[in-house]
């Protein structure tokens, strides 16, 4: 089995935020996690975030960004060339999701064309979990 993690379900990791155990148990116990590397730019973002609203103080910022960027390389990022970000666009013509999330969304069914073992879609956004569903994702 392949978990695929958009940036909702990664920064449940280094937040401390409702479903962080959930998610950091699913994914402990999956053999294999992937993403898209727009998640890189979105994760730091959202820790950046988190500090300026004052959900992590700077000490907590700096512990979050280290342990995301030394656990980053492991989770084996999936480029977005033209074919994902042109699926990606066929994607938001059919569901209601941002931007990122179709870009997400194509990554994971690009895993899916390429790998025989079943790829699962974890995230925390209810539009993004409904068109997962849509396309035949377990959630």
């Amino acid at each position: 089995m392949i978990l695929y993690a958009d940036t909702s379900s990664l920064a449940k990791l280094y937040l401390l935020e409702n479903g962080s155990a959930e998610v950091r148990n699913l994914i402990l116990a999956a053999p294999q996690v992937t993403t898209s590397e727009v998640a890189y730019a979105e994760t730091r973002v959202a820790l950046a975030r988190a500090l300026r609203d004052s959900r992590l103080d700077q000490a907590g910022f700096q512990y979050a960004r280290q342990k995301f960027e030394g656990e980053w390389p492991a989770f084996g990022a999936i480029k977005v060339g033209d074919g994902i970000l042109r699926e990606a666009g066929d994607l938001g013509d059919l569901y209601p999701i941002r931007g990122f999330d179709a870009i997400h969304l194509a990554s994971a069914k690009q895993v899916r064309a390429i790998s025989s073992d079943e790829v699962m879609f974890s995230t925390a956004d209810r539009r993004l979990r409904d068109a997962a569903v849509a396309e035949g994702f377990a959630v």
